[in-house]
């Protein structure tokens, strides 16, 4: 996936933190504090620390059923218990198949299926539990880097806040992977000084980026306060709607683009005709018709179909209880 000559740039510690921010990877203010509990068979917990550093005292811990309570009292948003000797088990497990020289879906992958079985035999414990999604194969992975980022061609992602380029991200694909990731100050690098609007912007990115870059695939482009609400919305046509509304734009915009945005619609429209039809859903009894459709068109590729789920659902609903718990 990554290229041996893989260039990282143009980040600075602001703008690479606020991309984390704006993907939930960080609170606004500081580093989000997870409690770690290595919990032992037959004896108490032997050990309990916070992802800050700070090492803490567990020993009124009995359970699991006591880990909410727990990560409130230490002010962590979230909590795992890691049975012991479990990491040891996992990083056997999956030694030969995460070897030195292997492509990063294929190191990668094999991890998360051994950590997700761990999860399932009861040897992680993560609080609040959270909904599991199925895990891809290296091939749905591919597939979908495919349809995001196709070979010699870049991918463009710009934030704005208060008239300036808050954040933004450039990728870019040749021989097959990924080698370079740009951000900001790459950019204005390459684009030089822009208006302050986004909307008039944009073209100036995506002319720029294809001319010094490579041919821009998708671009996103859009102001931190709406695109911020929008990864939190998991209601169908809230993209759409988006849309309509220059609220984000994309420039340019493959063809999947209209084809989810159409998919989000129709979902929307689903959700309105369920409510008016007393909870009848009436493109499900259409479901075999528009099969047929699709059969004479062709094969509609799309993010999600190649996934197997719908990461933005996901993604905003994380989100949406990362906001709530620290609300709360």
């Amino acid at each position: 996936m990554l290229s041996e000559d893989f260039a990282f740039r143009g980040f600075s510690a602001a703008s690479w933190d606020a991309l984390l921010t704006l993907m939930g990877q960080r609170t606004r203010e500081q580093k989000t504090a997870r409690l770690v509990v290595v919990e032992a068979p037959d004896r108490s917990a032997i050990a309990a620390f916070t992802t800050t550093g700070v090492i803490v005292d567990v020993a009124e811990y009995k359970g699991r059923d006591d880990l909410g309570q727990l990560c409130k009292h230490y002010g962590c948003v979230t909590g795992i218990v890691v049975r012991e000797g479990t990491v040891e088990r996992v990083s056997r497990h999956t030694a030969q198949q995460t070897a030195t020289g292997a492509d990063l879906f294929d190191q990668v992958l094999p991890l998360l299926h051994a950590l997700r079985e761990a999860e399932l035999q009861g040897a992680i414990y993560r609080y609040p539990p959270p909904t599991l999604v199925p895990l891809p194969t290296a091939f749905m992975l591919r597939k979908a880097l495919d349809l995001i980022l196709p070979d010699q061609h870049s991918l463009v992602f710009g934030v704005w806040e208060q008239g300036q380029l808050w954040t933004g991200m450039v990728l870019r694909r040749r021989a097959g992977l990924i080698d370079l990731c740009a951000g900001p100050d790459a950019i204005s690098d390459w684009v030089g000084p822009l208006g302050g609007d986004f909307h008039r912007d944009h073209r100036t990115i995506t002319y720029a980026v294809g001319r010094s870059v490579a041919p821009v695939h998708i671009g996103l482009y859009a102001e931190r306060k709406q695109l911020e609400a929008l990864l939190r919305n998991a209601e169908p046509g809230a993209w759409l709607k988006a849309v309509a509304l220059r609220e984000i734009v994309f420039d340019p915009a493959p063809p999947y683009v209209g084809a989810a945005l159409g998919a989000d619609a129709a979902r929307a429209t689903a959700q309105r005709a369920r409510a008016l039809l007393g909870g009848i859903d009436l493109l499900a009894h259409l479901q075999p018709y528009a099969s047929a459709a699709r059969s004479r068109l062709g094969p509609l590729g799309s993010i999600t179909r190649a996934l197997g789920f719908n990461p933005l659902h996901h993604l905003a609903a994380r989100l949406a209880d990362q906001d709530a718990d620290r609300d709360s």
